[in-house]
C-alpha cells in the first residue's frame, strides 16, 4: 500500500532552568561606528555556548533551540540609545555539532565595543518582536516548553576581554504539580482520563525586558486545563495573587471540587508548588495547601484541611423527570436538579419550544452516565428556541441517548434559542451506523446562539455502516452544524472519529473541528478556542483545529464566517482512503461565499492518505480554499 504523508507543525521548543557560557573568540577584523556616539566596535566576537543544569523534559538542547540576546551600555536602560549599533534581539541557535550556539545569520553577529562596558540581557525562547515588552499567551499547555520564558540579566559592566563569561537564566513563570490519589472504587480507565481544571486565570501578559515585571491582562483570565499522567497534573501560570482560585478535578461521571488555601502567599515566579489532591466518593471539596519549592527541586506533597463551603451538586437517579416546575403562563424559569433538567428533555419533546421564554441553571448536576434523550430534536415543533443560561455551572455525566434513528448526540439536540455560560464535563462515546450523524460537546445542530460555552468531554465517535447512500460524520468540541451563531466558546478535551461504509460505491464524509464540524449557511464564529487534540481515521476527512469545513450558500453572498478565532491542538487526519483537507483553524472552504479572518494556529497539523491517487492537503492555518465536492 503506497502511503502519502504530509505534515506542517509549529516549532516545538524546549526550555527550563539552565545557564549558558557566553566564551569569547577571535572574529576578523572589523571598523564599525556606533549609531550613538564615535566608539567603535571590536574585532572580539560574543559566541554562545552551555551547559545545562535542568530542563523540564530533558536534560538536553535540541537542534535549532533559539534565545535572544540584548546588549547595552553598563549602567543604562534598555533603550534605543543605549544599545551598541543594532545589538537588539539579536538570535542565537543552537548547533549539536560542537554543542553550543551560534548566530543564526551573519548579521546576528555581536562585537564588543572598544572602549565602553556593557550589560546584556537575554530571554528563551527566541520570538520576533519590536520594542522590548514581549507579550506572551500560557494557554498552549499541552506544550510547556514554547511557552515557559526563561530571563538573564546577570552580566553586567564586561568589558572586551577574552575570558568566558556565564549568562545565568530564571524560570518567570511558576509551576503547578497537583498530585491525585483515587478514591475507592475508580476504575483504572476513569482514573487515567481525569482532567485538572484551574479556574480563572489571566491567559496572556506582557513582560518587560528591561526590569523582569510582568502586566497581567486580567480581561483574559480563562480556564486552564490540561489532562494528567501517572496521578501528576503540571501547568504553568503567571507570578500573583492565588488565594481562593479554585481547582475542579473532571471524572467520567463525577466532579470534584478544590480551592486554594485563603492563606496561601501569592504565586512567586520560578517557584515550584505541590498540591496534593485526594478524591473522595462524595466529591468533598477541600482548601489546599502547597510545599514550595525552587523549581527545579522535588518537594514534599502539600496537605489539604476540609473545607464545607463545596458546591452543592444535584445527582440523576437515571429514570425521575421532573416536569411540575413547568408553568407555561411563566416566561421564567429555575432549574435546581438534574431530574428538572431531563423535565426539560421531556417537556421539548413533548412539543414545547421554550420560545421567548428564559431558563436558568441554579446548581452544577451530575448526570451520572444514564441516558438523557438530547433536549431538541429535529422534528417539527420539537427544537429548543429558548434562552437556557447555565450560569457557569457544570453539567457532568453526560451520556445522551440518541436511539437507532436519532441523529443528534448532544446536551441540547437542535438549538434555535439562546445557550449560554454551560459547562459540560465527561466522556462521550458514540457508535451509529446512520446516515447522518451529529456529535458535540454541547449542542449537536445549532440554528441559534451558543454563547460563552465550555466543553471538557472527551468526544469519540465511530460510523460503521452498510448502505448504497453516502454516509456523512460531524464531530465538533461544541457544535456539530452550526448555521447561527458561536461567541466565546471554548473546547478542552480531545476529539476523535472514526468512519467506514460497508459498501464503496459513494464517498463516505467525516467533518470533525475543535469547536465546530461544519459552519455554514449565514453561521458566524468569534473569539472561540480550541485546546486539544483532534485525530481522525475515514475515506473522506475535512478537518480543523476550530472548524472542519466552511461554506456559504451556493450561489448567494451569503456571510458565513470565523474571526478572531484560535487552535492550541495538534490535527491528524490519517489513513484517508479519499481525500483528506486539515488546517490549523479550518480545513477546508468551499461553496459560496465565507470569511476568515484574525485567527491563529499553534498546534502541528498533519494529514495522511492511503494510496497515491488521492488529495493530501495539510495547511497551517487553512488546508484547502477552494471547492471540495
Amino acid at each position: 500500500m503506497l502511503t502519502q504523508k504530509k505534515n506542517i507543525m509549529n516549532k516545538k521548543v524546549k526550555s527550563l532552568f539552565l545557564c549558558l557560557l557566553l566564551s569569547i573568540c577571535s572574529g576578523c577584523q572589523q571598523t564599525t561606528m556606533l549609531e550613538s556616539d564615535t566608539e567603535e566596535l571590536s574585532d572580539i566576537e560574543v559566541a554562545l555556548s552551555s551547559r545545562v543544569i535542568s530542563r523540564m523534559s530533558s536534560d538536553k538542547w535540541e537542534e535549532g533551540d533559539a534565545i535572544g540576546v540584548f546588549m547595552k551600555f553598563s549602567g543604562q536602560e534598555l533603550s534605543p540609545t543605549s544599545i551598541p549599533g543594532d545589538a537588539a534581539n539579536r538570535r542565537f541557535t543552537y548547533q549539536s555539532s560542537g554543542a553550543r550556539f551560534l548566530p543564526a545569520t551573519e548579521s546576528d553577529r555581536l562585537y564588543y565595543p572598544t572602549k565602553s562596558p556593557v550589560d546584556f540581557i537575554a530571554y528563551y525562547p527566541y520570538t520576533l518582536f519590536d520594542g522590548f515588552t514581549l507579550d506572551w499567551d500560557i494557554s498552549r499547555q499541552q506544550s510547556p516548553a514554547s511557552i515557559d520564558l526563561l530571563y538573564s540579566h546577570n552580566l553586567k559592566n564586561i568589558s572586551a576581554t577574552a575570558d568566558a563569561q556565564v549568562l545565568s537564566f530564571s524560570h518567570q513563570l511558576c509551576k503547578l504539580v497537583f498530585s491525585v490519589k483515587e478514591s475507592a472504587g475508580m476504575s483504572e480507565e476513569e482514573f487515567n482520563s481525569l482532567q485538572i481544571i484551574l479556574e480563572d486565570v489571566p491567559m496572556r501578559a506582557s513582560f518587560s525586558l528591561k526590569d523582569s515585571l510582568w502586566t497581567l491582562d486580567e480581561s483574559s483570565q480563562s480556564a486552564i486545563h490540561t489532562l494528567f499522567k501517572a496521578g501528576v497534573a503540571e501547568m504553568l501560570v503567571y507570578p500573583g495573587e492565588c488565594k481562593g482560585k479554585k481547582v475542579m478535578v473532571v471524572s467520567d461521571n463525577r466532579t470534584y471540587y478544590f480551592q486554594i488555601s485563603a492563606s496561601e502567599a501569592p504565586w512567586a515566579k520560578g517557584l515550584r508548588y505541590d498540591y496534593q489532591l485526594s478524591l473522595e466518593n462524595n466529591g468533598a471539596s477541600a482548601d489546599l495547601g502547597a510545599v514550595i519549592q525552587p523549581w527545579p527541586v522535588e518537594g514534599e506533597k502539600g496537605e489539604i484541611e476540609e473545607d464545607d463551603s463545596q458546591p452543592h451538586v444535584s445527582n440523576w437517579d437515571g429514570y425521575t423527570y421532573n416536569k411540575s416546575w413547568y408553568d407555561e403562563s411563566l416566561s421564567t424559569f429555575t432549574l435546581y436538579s438534574a431530574s428538572q433538567l431531563c423535565g426539560l428533555s421531556a417537556l421539548v419533546r413533548e412539543g414545547h419550544t421554550f420560545k421567548d421564554k428564559v431558563i436558568n441553571l441554579a446548581t452544577d448536576l451530575n448526570l451520572g452516565n444514564h441516558a438523557l434523550f438530547p433536549i431538541g430534536s429535529d422534528g417539527e415543533n420539537l427544537v429548543f428556541e429558548g434562552t437556557f443560561n447555565g450560569n457557569g455551572h457544570t453539567i457532568t455525566g453526560i451520556a445522551p441517548d440518541w436511539g437507532s434513528d436519532q441523529p443528534y448526540v448532544a446536551l441540547f439536540g437542535v438549538n434555535q434559542g439562546t445557550i449560554k455560560d454551560v459547562i459540560t464535563a465527561g466522556k462521550l462515546e458514540v457508535e451509529s451506523s446512520l446516515k447522518r450523524t451529529h456529535v458535540a460537546g454541547i449542542v449537536a445542530f445549532n440554528r441559534g446562539t451558543v454563547e460563552n460555552c465550555r466543553s471538557y468531554m472527551q468526544v469519540s465517535a465511530r460510523v460503521d455502516a452498510d448502505m448504497a447512500e453516502t454516509t456523512n460524520l460531524y464531530v465538533g468540541g461544541i457544535v456539530g452544524i452550526n448555521e447561527g451563531t458561536l461567541v466565546g466558546c471554548k473546547n478542552y478535551s480531545s476529539l476523535a472519529s472514526w468512519h467506514a461504509n460497508a459498501q464503496s460505491g459513494k464517498v463516505n464524509n467525516t467533518y470533525i473541528g475543535g469547536v465546530v464540524a461544519q459552519n455554514r449557511e449565514n453561521g458566524s464564529m468569534t473569539d472561540c478556542t480550541n485546546h486539544q487534540a483532534i485525530h481522525s481515521e475515514g475515506e473522506a476527512l475535512y478537518m480543523g483545529g476550530i472548524c472542519g469545513y466552511m461554506a456559504g450558500v451556493e450561489g448567494e453572498s451569503s456571510n458565513t464566517s470565523l474571526q478572531s478565532c484560535t487552535n492550541y491542538g495538534d490535527i491528524v487526519g490519517e489513513n484517508a482512503r479519499n481525500d483528506v483537507f486539515v488546517g490549523g483553524v479550518v480545513g477546508c472552504t468551499g461553496k459560496g461565499f465565507s470569511i476568515l479572518s484574525s485567527s491563529e494556529n499553534y498546534g502541528s497539523v498533519q494529514a495522511t492518505c492511503a494510496q497515491k491517487s488521492v488529495k493530501s492537503v495539510a495547511g497551517g492555518v487553512l488546508g484547502r480554499a477552494t471547492l471540495c465536492w
